[in-house]
């Protein structure tokens, strides 16, 4: 390891207060007129976020964002003669690594893309997909850096709106690679080590995942590395300029993923050991403000709200809205997911599940390889290695804890894909392993035969990617596309379609807001905030109207009852599956449910009607057995419109026509959900 820990001594510099510059001051003054221009802007923004003004907007504010960024580096306070010439030497030498660093980063992102989803991908990733092309607003907290960014994006000339969203995922997770890279080239000064490190990272399966799809981690991945690298730094020579840029930072990052909060202690630690930099209350006031211009972003949830978006969940446009959804209210503040709590003891089998998790996601020689990073860390640098190991203590055992979630198949499937701060701490940790390993083995005499032991490790990411490719790899993945095509094959004009998986739900949105087709289907989804353009649906003298309260609807009951009330024999009227209490009232068509009224033999007439719609629903890569949950729950749609329809014609006495649905029925069985919930569903039926 290159440096160690330096005692903190007087020096005539310690005792000046560093503030900005006077050309600091001025580019902040620019930065925080930039941000307010394109915050102003967002209200010339139109609903489907398609005209000048919603493209303009996010440029403007993520340009004001690095302006600030750059001017809260420019401080007054000089550098002794042997800091000045050390911090050059150092710039040279990172430079000279802009171009490996860069090679990676490239590599990496052609990778992720080949293996990218050409469409939208199953539940939060359509509608994150659907939030980018409308400017809208996804479920709460409403990530605003991450729908910004990821319009950016929306601007490339290449594929459809959620290919587009999809890249956006490819690049932040490679740029999170080559972060990860720099921080342990900056520890090791060793290439070899940075790429084994970054490569880890890249093909660690459950962070592969987050870059072939649009999810909101690749990004956060990104705020992660950004803040671990200038903690760095901060412990190695700290400067207030630092601290406001890590502020703003911080600040903005949480508009990107909350989970980010679990870095607190860590940074409150490194502040800690550097307290002697932090005497002036001056200091803290500027820091305070940094971080208050970056939680600034969060301004775009109630002046978007306020221009009706197509996508606007929780419709934040007061303040109280506004709190709603940051403090993520309607899925109980700190849980994961609505309705889903754990006991004490689940707690800590899911941090054994973690632990199992990481030696499946690293192998044990990797995992063996971050414990010696960490170890060869306390030796070096241990402020630095306190403040990593409070970093997965946060992340990992604390966030567990806090989550509370019970452990079973769909949590498991849940959590996996929160582990990933962990995954970019162990990387880090595992490159810094190699390092020392190598230094072990072989000294400071031989350097050739350290880097070719390093490079060696490489061996370690390359079996790792090889290994996860055929599994990770959704290049072909049409599924969720196909399923909502199919869904609206059955759906005649005009009619009502209520959903209630997210997967329906946010790919209905996507189908008709992002690619803008069949608009004319009214969908009301449970588990999203329904779009305020029908309000017609809903009868006034029947009850509160849920979409003029901006409730999120989580009580179907209710939402549907009225629109029942208020359309049947109006419009035809659509379920995606069996609500509770509408058993005797539903007949299969296609893979939803009508409404009928009538006995088994009318809902049987509504069925043979409607077979012929199953010409027309095809997966185009076919019903191949998959390990991805999604996949399965995909395909348990058309399993149970099947099996829905051949019970009901067998119960109306066309038992060849019951049998033959029945028989692909048991087709589709194979490849589709677990087995509790085919006995579920058959329940379901039997009653």
């Amino acid at each position: 390891m290159a440096r160690k820990n330096r005692p903190a001594t007087a020096s005539p510099l310690s005792s000046q207060q560093e503030t900005l510059s006077t050309s600091g001051m001025k580019l902040l003054g620019w930065g925080v007129f930039m941000l307010a221009s394109g915050l102003g802007l967002l209200k010339w923004t139109s609903a489907d976020g398609g005209n000048a003004a919603s493209f303009a907007a996010p440029i403007l504010i993520l340009s004001a964002y690095a302006v600030i960024g750059r001017a809260a580096l420019m401080t007054t306070t000089p550098q002794s003669p042997d800091a000045e010439t050390e911090s050059s030497a150092e710039g040279a030498g990172y430079r000279s690594e802009l171009i490996p660093g860069l090679a990676l980063f490239l590599l990496v992102f052609a990778v992720y893309v080949y293996h990218m989803c050409p469409t939208m991908y199953a539940r939060d990733s359509a509608e994150l997909a659907t939030a980018i092309r409308v400017l809208g607003i996804p479920h709460a907290p409403g990530y605003p850096t991450y729908v910004l960014f990821g319009k950016i994006f929306d601007l490339l000339p290449v594929g459809n709106p959620a290919y587009r969203a999809n890249l956006a995922a490819a690049f932040f997770a490679a740029s999170a690679v080559g972060l990860c890279y720099w921080i342990v080239m900056r520890l090791t000064r060793m290439r070899t080590a940075g790429l084994v490190a970054g490569l880890m990272l890249a093909f660690s399966s459950a962070f592969w995942k987050q870059a072939v799809a649009a999810e909101v981690f690749s990004l956060a991945a990104v705020f992660l590395l950004m803040q671990i690298l200038i903690q760095l730094a901060w412990l190695e020579r700290p400067r207030a300029g630092l601290l406001w840029l890590n502020s703003m930072i911080f600040g903005l990052s949480l508009g990107s993923h909350q989970i980010l909060l679990f870095q607190l202690p860590s940074a409150a630690f490194a502040l800690w050991v550097k307290r002697d930099k932090l005497s002036s209350p001056r200091t803290w006031g500027v820091s305070l403000a940094f971080f208050l211009v970056g939680f600034a972003v969060h301004l775009f949830l109630p002046i978007r709200a306020a221009q009706s978006p197509l996508l606007n969940q929780g419709n934040p446009n007061n303040l109280s809205r506004l709190v709603r959804t940051l403090t993520r209210a309607d899925y109980g503040a700190l849980k994961l997911s609505a309705g889903k709590s754990g006991a004490a003891e689940s707690r800590f089998t899911h941090s054994l599940i973690m632990a199992k998790s990481a030696v499946n996601q690293f192998t044990l020689i990797g995992v063996l390889l971050a414990c010696a990073g960490l170890i060869g860390l306390f030796r070096a640098r241990s402020f630095f290695a306190v403040s990593l190991a409070l970093s997965l203590l946060s992340f990992g055992p604390l966030f567990l804890w806090i989550a509370a979630m019970p452990v079973d198949a769909d949590t498991l499937a849940l959590i996996e894909r929160f582990y990933w701060p962990s995954w970019c701490l162990i990387s880090i940790l595992a490159g810094v392993g190699v390092a020392n390993s190598a230094a072990s083995f072989f000294g400071e005499s031989s350097p050739s035969r350290r880097s070719a032991f390093a490079a060696a490790g490489l061996l370690l990411p390359a079996w790792l990617g090889v290994s996860a490719a055929r599994t990770i790899s959704q290049r072909q993945d049409f599924h969720t596309y196909d399923l909502i095509r199919d869904v609206f094959v059955g759906l005649p004009r005009e009619s009502i379609f209520f959903t209630i998986t997210d997967t329906v739900t946010h790919g209905s949105y996507y189908l008709q807001f992002a690619e803008k087709k069949r608009l004319d289907v009214r969908v009301v989804g449970e588990t999203a905030y329904p779009p305020r353009r029908n309000p017609e649906l809903y009868n006034p003298a029947l009850g509160p109207n849920p979409l003029a309260a901006g409730m999120l609807t989580k009580v179907a009951d209710h939402v549907l009852a009225v629109i029942l009330n208020s359309n049947v024999g109006r419009s035809p009227i659509f379920v995606e599956g069996i609500p509770p209490g509408l058993d005797d009232f539903v007949a299969p068509v296609g893979l939803s449910h009508k409404i009928v009224t009538g006995n088994v033999h009318a809902k049987a007439k509504v069925v043979l009607d409607g077979l012929a719609v199953h010409a027309f629903q095809v997966q185009r890569h076919g019903f191949r057995e998959s390990s991805d949950p999604f996949v399965r729950g995909i395909f348990f749609n058309y399993y149970a419109a099947r099996y829905n329809s051949g019970v009901l014609l067998n119960l109306a006495g066309y038992r060849e026509l019951g049998t033959r649905e029945l028989a692909t029925a048991d087709h589709l069985k194979a490849v589709s959900a677990p087995a509790d919930v085919y006995a579920r569903l058959s329940d379901a039926v039997s009653h």
